[in-house]
């Protein structure tokens, strides 16, 4: 694995979560986002209900009149979609959010499409070694966003969530056709993020390769592989894919909507060996350091 000090230029991006509170209402809006995953063209999930999880008092829900289906590849490479608009809520301090998916396993409310066309229902993850789900099984899961918030009386707020496929949606059971889902993700607000964009060395795409840039809080993170049971500050906050640009010839990547600070964008073309459900041995074969800057797009290059 090598190490590099990343070149970086700074631009303008046009894309919070921050305040006093006060009393009165204030309003939430929501977009989703997503970490892309491999072998796959399609990954949808249905969304039911949002529900803002105040510091003190009970959850408030918001359900959907219609259930919200959005297909996470469609929501990439910074891209986001609109899940709620001014959703009214207290002032006041909150500790997250949870959002509910419907998973029932028809392959109509939350499912795959593979690469080679065939679409699988997504399930909700049972732990290894667990007989039974319970009766009744449970129909739904849960994205659990552990992200504190504050909403200020009379003004909107903007947030983005990133659920991330990459991290969620685990293979099959052992004689299952059917993917699990165990949704991960987080939240940042809309003002305060900013996005890491760049290119990849031609060198660093070997045969085979299946590429990603995982991206690490902090300048000098030791990069790892996704692990779903492993410490949260240990893991990347986000992934890339690194993808061909046909027009400019240049292998590309975007860390998009990400908190103001330092990263440690690491690269591996073991991405497709990289398995959220265990702990894997995957190496990174370049590694560097770049800053997120609120409201503006850094340009890097790893080689």
């Amino acid at each position: 694995m090598t190490r590099h000090a990343l070149k970086f230029l700074i631009l303008p991006v046009i894309a919070a979560l921050v305040g006093c509170g006060g009393n009165g209402n204030g309003s939430l809006g929501l977009s989703i986002t997503d970490a892309p995953v491999d072998g796959a063209i399609s990954v949808m999930v249905e969304i039911t209900a949002v529900e803002a999880l105040p510091v003190t008092g009970n959850p408030i829900v918001y359900n959907f009149p219609q259930p919200q289906q959005i297909d996470l590849l469609q929501v990439q490479q910074g891209l986001s979609t609109p899940l709620l608009t001014n959703w009214g809520l207290p002032a006041g301090p909150y500790q997250g959010l949870r959002l509910t998916i419907s998973a029932d396993g028809s392959g109509t409310d939350s499912y795959i499409v593979l690469n080679d066309g065939s679409q699988h229902a997504l399930i909700p993850y049972i732990p290894p070694n667990t007989l039974t789900c319970g009766l009744p099984c449970s129909m739904s899961v849960f994205l659990h966003i552990n992200t504190p918030f504050i909403i200020n009386a009379g003004s909107n707020s903007s947030a983005v969530v990133e659920f991330d496929a990459r991290k969620s949606v685990l293979p099959p059971a052992p004689g299952s056709t059917a993917y699990e889902l165990q949704p991960e993700g987080r939240m940042v607000g809309a003002m305060s993020a900013g996005n890491i964009i760049g290119t990849v060395s031609p060198m660093l795409i070997t045969s085979g390769c299946t590429p990603a840039v995982y991206v690490f809080a902090g300048a000098n993170a030791n990069p790892v592989d996704l692990n779903n049971s492993a410490p949260p500050g240990t893991q990347p906050v986000t992934e890339s894919a690194v993808t061909l640009n046909n027009t400019t010839g240049n292998y590309d990547f975007t860390a998009a909507f990400l908190p103001a600070g330092t990263y440690t964008l690491a690269f591996t073309c073991e991405a497709a060996q990289d398995n959220p459900a265990v702990a894997n041995t995957i190496s990174f074969t370049s590694v560097g350091a770049a800053p997120a800057v609120a409201g503006q797009t850094i340009l890097v290059n790893l080689h």
